[in-house]
């Protein structure tokens, strides 16, 4: 998914999914949006530019002290998704900055029935086909989507895989904070996790139940999600 920046704040930050990206562009045509933007630019109070990320993926402390953009996700594996590789997708982003206009651009290989569940702080926000396009939207704002994806691969040895990424959130060339969750419920019956990268450590939490694996993380940099699941009872052979 990708957000095109069409005023203020050029910004890009990818989220989830096949590629999900935010703000990806900023074409500032007349003046006034331009000095808006530069003035933007040079109040250091949200991003600190010396300390910039060139890319490097950095799992950070969680910050408290100020509003961070925050993608909150939920993935359902149903056991019609093992044939068919639809998953279903609910997602919200919350901690908006303040834009005039934006699209959200999905490109996932195969979507459907992406819809907008819920929203705050936008004035106005419709869906187009594969794009949500964004209007008005205010400090701290926040959207919430649903839809069906076709993201679950078979593998041919046997398994499934599921990859995410990837999330990162760019200002120029540089990259800065950005907190993900990621909760997937699966057939525990069927599947079982076989492996993640990256593995879990701190600031990168995985916690898997039978049927429900939940990721939350902070971080810098340029992340990517893969994971692979197991199928939990083999067919033997005569």
């Amino acid at each position: 998914m990708i957000f095109n920046l069409h005023h203020v704040r050029p910004v890009e930050i990818v989220c989830l999914c096949a590629f999900l990206g935010f703000f990806s562009g900023a074409h500032a045509s007349e003046s006034v949006e331009q000095n808006t933007a530069e003035a933007w630019f040079y109040d250091d109070s949200d991003l600190l530019i010396d300390n910039v990320n060139e890319g490097e993926l950095k799992f950070i402390e969680p910050i408290t002290e100020k509003n961070i953009l925050y993608s909150e996700a939920g993935l359902k594996i149903t056991e019609s998704s093992l044939q068919t590789g639809w998953v279903e997708l609910q997602q919200c982003y919350r901690n908006l900055d303040s834009i005039s206009k934006t699209d959200i651009v999905y490109r996932y290989k195969n979507i459907k029935k992406l819809k907008i569940t819920s929203l705050d702080r936008i004035g106005e926000a419709k869906v187009d086909g594969q794009i949500i396009r964004l209007k008005d939207i205010s400090a701290s704002a926040y959207l919430c989507v649903q839809a069906k994806i076709q993201i679950l691969e078979k593998l041919k040895q046997g398994g499934f895989y599921l990859s995410n990424g990837p999330y990162h959130r760019k200002f120029f060339d540089g990259y800065y904070p950005y907190h993900v969750s990621l909760n997937i419920s699966y057939p525990g019956d069927k599947l079982e996790l076989n492996r993640i990268s990256p593995a879990s450590q701190a600031m990168f939490k995985v916690i898997d139940n039978t049927g429900e694996l939940f990721i939350d993380t902070w971080f810098e940099g340029i992340l990517q999600i893969n994971i692979e699941f197991s199928n939990k009872y083999k067919i033997k052979s005569d």
